[in-house]
């Protein structure tokens, strides 16, 4: 027999989860005390059958509800497993826990309960699990359970909690076990274009009943993942670009197609074949997102997209990312295919927290070494507000001759005005600014789900 409980939920700051305790009812083992010290003392002076029955009923119930879970509790022990200590952003892991006693004792139950915390949040996020079940004659029981949608870090066991309590709920003993496990990483990335359809679908349908997802602009929300993927991918690569249009520029090399959208005039400006290197910027400034992990998380992924996309090239690739008063560089391998070549940068990604308080566009501005001539920077970034340290650092890589991308994450589809204001003001400055928003998938929370058998909630 066995029970689920908890195994749904998610703990933060904005959501206080009640945990059930189990405790030992104190109070009614000092009612059975004084009641058997009674009953004994009147099986001494009288004798009489009542007194012999009372003192041997309040006798069983100390033995059976206090002796037993207490010798259970004393031989247990507890082994964790994990399937999969590598995943992407939205992946999960199989767990597998081993409950073991040294005898078969009955008349007892095990409350099994964990919790999972990820340390590379800006709130403290954790998952927790628990499960209830009844031995009866067994001696080892085998718990198998899943962590669903699990998100960019590092994700960290905590002790195992297990209570021994008994069937009358007299007795809860609870021991605390610290079975080793290695960590679960969560490397950073985006979900399918399918995945995204689907949920900007049902959540669009869910607000007003219609089937189709449009922004302000007359585009549904996954032609707008497709179009940041294609920026991202021809940005990284090899292929024409662009920039605001100026007095004497060519006829033959206007972006056309571009101003036939709406988005103003545009030169086509032609990359070089081998790109000198590709450098990946990954804003971890805490004020540009706004305590919002999710929003970072999905910069993290499509700075992962471009890492990946960009040494598919051929193109060695840097990772830049604030570290104390610093930036620290982590480069690309120059051996196997993309996703190898930059696993290092993923992982280190996976690792990188938002707790810096100064905006990286004002740090590489000292750090003249980190800016490649010839190359390519792509900086992503929560931070759309701080338009003037983007368009000094677009000016200083131009000294250069690198090209500078900005790429900013954001909640909505759709740019505000202001947004759009910063943005002509940027790309007046010479900046190709290009808005990421975040896709609706990556909203839902991660949790624990049973497996393998029927279970119904405590």
């Amino acid at each position: 027999m066995s029970t689920r409980l908890d195994s749904d939920a998610l703990i933060d700051e904005d959501e206080i989860i009640s945990i059930r305790a189990y405790r030992t009812k104190w109070w009614l083992w000092c009612l059975i005390a004084v009641g058997w010290g009674c009953s004994v003392a009147a099986v001494m002076i009288r004798g009489g059958a009542v007194e012999w029955f009372m003192a041997a009923v309040l006798t069983m119930i100390s033995l059976i509800s206090g002796l037993m879970p207490a010798l259970a509790a004393a031989g247990l022990s507890a082994v964790r497993s994990v399937d999969g200590v590598m995943l992407r952003d939205g992946g999960e892991a199989g767990v597998r826990l081993s409950i073991a006693r040294r005898a078969a004792i009955p008349f007892i139950w095990v409350a099994v309960r964990e919790e999972i915390a990820n340390a590379y949040t800006m709130k403290e996020s954790r998952v927790a699990y628990g499960a209830v079940f009844i031995p009866l004659m067994e001696k080892d029981k085998e718990l198998v359970y899943k962590l669903r949608r699990l998100r960019r870090g590092s994700h960290s066991f905590a002790p195992m909690s297990v209570t021994v309590g008994d069937w009358l709920g007299l007795t809860a003993i609870t021991k605390r076990m610290d079975c080793h496990s290695e960590a679960i990483t969560v490397l950073p990335a985006l979900p399918a274009l399918e995945q995204i359809d689907e949920a900007d679908r049902a959540a669009q349908k869910a607000a007003d009943g219609s089937e189709t997802v449009y922004t302000g602009t007359g585009r549904d929300v996954g032609a707008n993942a497709r179009e940041d993927r294609a920026a991202i991918a021809k940005t990284a690569g090899i292929g024409p670009d662009s920039r605001p249009y100026r007095d004497g520029d060519s006829l033959r090399h206007m972006d056309w197609r571009s101003a036939a959208k709406g988005r103003g005039l545009q030169t086509k400006l032609h990359s070089q074949e081998t790109p000198a290197g590709t450098c990946i910027v990954l804003d971890t400034c805490a004020a540009g997102y706004d305590g919002n992990d999710r929003l970072f998380d999905a910069c993290a992924g499509w700075a992962a997209l471009a890492a990946e996309q960009a040494a598919v090239t051929g193109a060695q690739v840097t990772l830049l990312m604030q570290q104390g008063a610093g930036i620290s560089a982590v480069r690309s391998g120059l051996e196997g295919d993309g996703l190898t070549r930059v696993s290092e940068l993923l992982l280190a990604m996976s690792r990188a927290k938002c707790d810096s308080g100064e905006s990286i566009a004002a740090l590489l501005l000292h750090e003249e070494q980190l800016i490649e001539r010839d190359g390519a920077m792509l900086a992503f970034t929560g931070d759309w507000r701080s338009g003037k340290q983007w368009g000094d650092l677009a000016a200083y890589a131009a000294s250069k001759s690198c090209r500078l991308e900005l790429f900013i994450a954001v909640q909505s589809a759709v740019p505000t005005f202001a947004m759009g204001e910063q943005q002509k003001w940027l790309e007046s400055s010479g900046v190709k600014v290009t808005w990421l928003h975040i896709p609706a998938i990556m909203n839902e929370l991660p949790f624990a789900e049973e497996g393998g058998e029927l279970h119904v909630y405590a």
